[in-house]
């Protein structure tokens, strides 16, 4: 989600902002070559947002198709988490580690 509207603002291109999109290719002046590349840019960063938020839909659709939920995920991502080695053995030398 942060991502698309990163995208969303550098499309629309505030300037100072970090993106040359639109007002900021419409507001160069003088020079075909900066209009041409900021308008590039902007359709580009447009490009961007719109496959970044169809693809939002899609897994959106995807996870509630499939009966997953929020809790369910948290769950498993909590197993997982549990019963990976390198974890565990990062919270056993943490633990000796705050004991010495």
């Amino acid at each position: 989600f942060f991502q698309f509207v990163t995208c969303c603002v550098f499309a629309v291109g505030i300037q100072k902002a970090g993106g040359a999109g639109m007002i900021v290719a419409l507001s160069v002046k003088g020079t075909i070559g900066g209009l041409v590349l900021g308008m590039l840019s902007f359709i580009l960063w447009t490009v961007g947002a719109v496959v970044g938020a169809l693809l939002l839909i899609q897994i959106h659709r995807f996870y509630r198709t499939s009966g997953y939920s929020v809790e369910k995920m948290q769950a498993e991502a909590g197993t997982a988490v549990a019963q990976n080695a390198g974890v565990r053995k990062a919270v056993v030398a943490g633990v000796k580690g705050s004991m010495n």
